[in-house]
């Protein structure tokens, strides 16, 4: 499955490898951007509406995490500071029959034991326009 969308002069092409990816990269790397980006896509598209949760550290301790695998798509942003280990349980029992597909953004990997996909984010710069995608390769 590949997330595909655009924002401004920005287009991305996230390829989901298993139910979680992690997507992994230095600071300024673009993994908060792309978090905001996408949070901007799915609140504009009404068919994307309710199916999408965005957690980072502004809202990270108001969500209830019982109801993260009602969604379609959770992507949290800086998840190698803000899971706690009853998020990561819920993570691995999902991949196990969930629907729920996880995006997991941050500095380093979480550990194999939540997911082995873990890619780094890549930006490449064509004529003024920025294209995103992951890197199953590089970590």
């Amino acid at each position: 499955m590949t997330l595909d969308f655009n924002y401004d002069n920005r287009h991305y092409s996230i390829s989901f490898m298993s139910k979680a990816i992690q997507i992994v990269g230095e600071a300024a790397a673009g993994k908060s951007l792309m978090f905001q980006d996408l949070r901007y896509f799915a609140n504009k598209s009404p068919s994307l509406q309710g199916q999408y949760l965005f957690v980072n550290h502004a809202n990270h301790q108001e969500i209830n995490i019982t109801r993260m695998t009602s969604y379609k798509f959770v992507i949290i942003d800086n998840a190698d500071i803000i899971l706690t280990p009853e998020t990561e349980r819920l993570i691995i029992q999902s991949q196990l029959g969930g629907e729920t597909q996880w995006v997991l953004l941050g500095r380093s990997p979480l550990g194999c034991i939540i997911t082995n996909s873990v890619g780094k984010l890549i930006c490449e710069e064509r004529d003024g326009q920025y294209y995103f995608y992951v890197d199953y390769k590089q970590r």
